[in-house]
């Protein structure tokens, strides 16, 4: 019982591997004790093993000045010796490893996987918007990985990580928009008002919050009703009138629906710069 609990507490801390008798008696009864990248430590059942193990040990202890964890060997042939005097897990091990490993290994791995910053999912944020916050809080973190940290059933993440592909796809198009000027876009005809300059009557997006160009999470656009093509600069007779909006919403709507807003016909990544114009200051 000791080794185990010292060979379980080396292998949390420092992920030095486990004899291979105690490996295979776990996994006899249903506990893998490799840790995928997938799968947080605290999400494991080997680390819940581990805390009861202590628990139940501490409770049989006879001495009070017992050390917690045995001395390690002081050479490599002591150890061996200690191995091979040592008994085989009990029937009453066993059977309590056993309960632990109750749950299916598939369900545990089925889990959500907590990323390295992971704030609340805010209410009204659907989960592409949310995945795409969190993929910009954690650089470098697959979108996949993303998406497992917060939806539980496999069966659903792959829309959503669909979805939020679609969406990157397009919101890397607006540096390639052609441009209206600020002072154009706040002429009496378009009328786009800075949230910056104009703090009690700004201008919103048509997916709510006000716009801004000082605001470093928008890409503010005016998206016309008809298209056309480069290099051709708005018209307003041609492309008709201009609604402001961030290109970021737009992009996670029409990753759901990759319909025009304003006119359904079909916008995504192919033809959103026939349609749409940043405005630059």
């Amino acid at each position: 019982m000791e080794r185990l609990r010292t060979s379980l507490g080396r292998y949390i801390m420092s992920l030095e591997p486990l004899p291979p008798d105690l490996r295979r008696a776990l996994e006899s009864v249903g506990i893998n004790p490799f840790i995928p990248e997938e799968l947080s430590l605290v999400d494991h059942p080997v680390l819940n093993f581990s805390a009861a193990l202590n628990r139940m040990l501490a409770s049989r202890q006879t001495t009070t000045n017992s050390p917690e964890l045995p001395p390690l060997a002081s050479s490599a042939e002591s150890g061996r010796r200690r191995l091979l005097r040592s008994p085989p897990l009990l029937s009453g091990q066993r059977e309590w490893i056993m309960r632990q490993g109750a749950e299916p290994q598939s369900s545990r791995l089925n889990r959500a996987v907590r990323l390295a910053v992971m704030p609340p999912q805010k209410e009204n944020e659907d989960n592409v918007a949310y995945a795409i916050r969190l993929r910009r809080l954690n650089p470098g973190a697959d979108v996949s990985r993303v998406v497992a940290s917060f939806i539980t059933d496999p069966a659903a993440r792959q829309q959503v990580v669909d979805d939020i592909r679609a969406a990157l796809d397009i919101a890397p198009q607006f540096s390639q928009l052609r441009t209206i000027s600020k002072a154009d876009a706040e002429s009496e005809e378009l009328g786009f008002r800075d949230a910056a300059d104009h703090p009690d009557n700004a201008t919103s997006c048509l997916f709510g919050e006000e716009l801004s160009l000082s605001n470093p999470d928008q890409q503010v656009i005016g998206l016309a009703v008809n298209p056309t093509d480069k290099p051709q600069p708005y018209s307003q007779e041609v492309n008709k009138a201009l609604t402001f909006m961030d290109m970021k919403k737009l992009a996670q709507y029409l990753a759901d629906k990759p319909e025009h807003p304003l006119n359904r016909q079909r916008l995504d990544a192919k033809n959103i710069a026939k349609y749409a114009f940043k405005i630059v200051p």
